[in-house]
């Protein structure tokens, strides 16, 4: 089976737990108040910012980051607004500011957030796609 990445991360308290694709796990310290969930390739979300389409890494309630392979470039602290496009057809409007920038990865904090009941149902549909890569209690 081909590792591409990162399927699920899951906070408890300061404790987030992730699991990849290839059984390997990990406990770290975590000071994230969100879920996050990375979404294998075949799997990203796209992010459309007017004629432009980004692909999505991971999302959270409260902010994305995404990946830009050429230009245009995010400046810190900019306004960007667009729609969140699911693989399951679903799209969200979505406006924040860039907060973070390392090469061409950008982490975007929302305004008004991806509804909890959104990210429980990606959650969920990743893990009955890909049930061998869930976490065991054996780990």
């Amino acid at each position: 089976m081909t590792q591409v990445g990162e399927v699920v991360a899951q906070s408890f308290g300061r404790f987030e737990f992730s699991a990849f694709f290839g059984g390997n796990s990990r406990l770290k310290e975590s000071t994230r108040q969100f879920f996050r969930l990375r979404y294998p390739v075949r799997e990203r979300p796209r992010l459309r910012i007017l004629a432009e389409t980004f692909t999505v890494i991971d999302t959270s309630e409260s902010g994305l980051l995404f990946f830009s392979s050429a230009l245009p470039k995010f400046d810190l602290d900019l306004e960007v607004s667009g729609q969140l496009v699911f693989q399951d057809g679903q799209r969200i409007k979505i406006r924040g500011k860039v907060v973070r920038r390392n090469k061409n990865h950008y982490a975007m904090a929302l305004e008004d957030g991806i509804p909890l009941t959104k990210m429980m149902a990606e959650h969920l549909a990743l893990l009955a796609k890909y049930p061998s890569n869930r976490i065991r209690k054996s780990e």
